[in-house]
C-alpha cells in the first residue's frame, strides 16, 4: 500500500453574513481568498447579489501536504474581499489551525463564515 502524501482538504464556501458595507453608492460584489502554508491560494467567484450577505456556494478541493499537518502548527487563512472602485478593500479576515487528523465531514460557522470542510 502506498503511503498518503498529502490529505485533501474539502472547504465549501457556503456563505457569509452581516459583513460591514463599505460600498455606500452600490450593492458590495464580494469574493473570498484561501491561503494555505506554504504559498497556495484559492480565489472564489464574485457574489454581486448578495452585497452583506453573500452567498458562493463554491467547492475547493485544497491539497495539504502530510508533513505540514503533523507539524500541528499549520493555519488555513481565509479573507473576504470586497471590489471597489478604486480598490479592493478587506471585509474580513480569519485564522483558523488546521487538525493534525481529520475524519469525516464538520459544518462550521465560524463567527459570520458558514464552511463545510472535510479531509480525505
Amino acid at each position: 500500500s502506498t503511503m498518503v502524501e498529502e490529505h485533501v482538504l474539502e472547504l465549501t464556501l457556503i456563505s457569509a453574513s452581516n459583513l460591514k458595507d463599505v460600498n455606500f453608492i452600490s450593492k458590495m460584489e464580494t469574493y473570498v481568498v484561501i491561503n494555505l502554508p506554504p504559498n497556495s491560494e484559492y480565489t472564489s467567484k464574485v457574489d454581486s447579489k448578495g452585497g452583506v450577505n453573500p452567498r458562493w456556494n463554491e467547492a475547493f478541493g485544497l491539497l495539504l501536504p502530510k508533513t505540514l499537518l503533523q507539524r500541528g502548527d499549520s493555519r488555513i487563512k481565509i479573507e473576504i474581499y470586497t471590489l471597489g472602485t478604486l480598490f479592493k478593500q478587506i471585509l474580513y479576515a480569519l485564522a483558523y489551525m488546521l487538525p493534525r487528523e481529520h475524519a469525516g465531514k464538520a459544518q462550521w460557522w465560524i463567527e459570520e463564515l458558514t464552511l463545510q470542510l472535510s479531509m480525505i
